[in-house]
């Protein structure tokens, strides 16, 4: 029995800037198509680090994420920290 390939197209870009030397964002976007499944989803977001000393940095972001073939999309918040011993 043969299995079928699914063809599927994906993209991702994304930008990096540097506010000051302790403040940057990005703005990124992807998205993925299939031809079988008939699959389109999609993913963006922007977002602010800043770093407070050299061991911490603290983030906020703001993301979409959509489902074409179930009708779904949403939007939401994500903070984050990161502390490097």
């Amino acid at each position: 029995m043969a299995e079928e390939v699914e063809e599927s197209t994906a993209i991702m870009v994304a930008y990096r800037h540097f506010w000051t030397d302790d403040i940057r964002s990005s703005v990124f976007y992807g998205n993925i198509t299939t031809d079988l499944s008939d699959r389109d989803r999609s993913h963006w977001g922007v977002n602010i680090f800043k770093n407070y000393t050299k061991e911490s940095s603290f983030s906020l972001e703001l993301d979409n994420f959509e489902m074409v073939e179930q009708d779904t999309d949403f939007d939401y918040v994500q903070l984050s920290t990161k502390y490097v011993f």
